[in-house]
């Protein structure tokens, strides 16, 4: 199996530097399989799980605020916003920030930014959803 060359970087640190088979994301415009010898790509990624497929087929999961993907034949690489490796999610945290973010939502009076809190309960969601796949293997 052809291998690319994978960079996945936040603000904070260096994610994930290493060779991945198969790498998926979720932009503004869908879900993306990135392979070998993809076409050349820019996307802008949203609050989602990113999964990476290695040659020994072992998976590795994180989860992305958002940021942008660039995508070359041979390589890739994120730019996220925040990221979180799989083994540093916290399920109570999680579930605590999506139910303040929900509980904004309700509040009547108050100047509202709902994209923002859209994004958390996003970004929240994402969390939770690669703890449940990694529980339930």
């Amino acid at each position: 199996m052809k291998q690319f060359e994978l960079n996945i970087v936040s603000q904070e640190q260096q994610v994930y530097c290493g060779m991945a088979v198969k790498l998926f994301v979720t932009s503004l415009h869908g879900e993306l399989e990135i392979l070998y010898g993809h076409a050349k790509l820019l996307a802008q990624l949203v609050p989602a799980p990113v999964w990476i497929e290695k040659s020994d087929f072992s998976k590795e999961a994180l989860v992305v605020f958002g940021g942008v993907l660039e995508v070359q034949p041979s390589k890739c690489i994120i730019l996220a916003d925040t990221a979180i490796r799989a083994a540093n999610l916290d399920k109570v945290k999680a579930l605590k920030a999506k139910n303040d973010a929900e509980q904004m939502l309700l509040q009547k009076g108050r100047n509202i930014d709902y994209y923002a809190i859209r994004a958390e309960i996003a970004f929240a969601s994402a969390q939770l959803k690669v703890i449940r796949y990694l529980l339930g293997k």
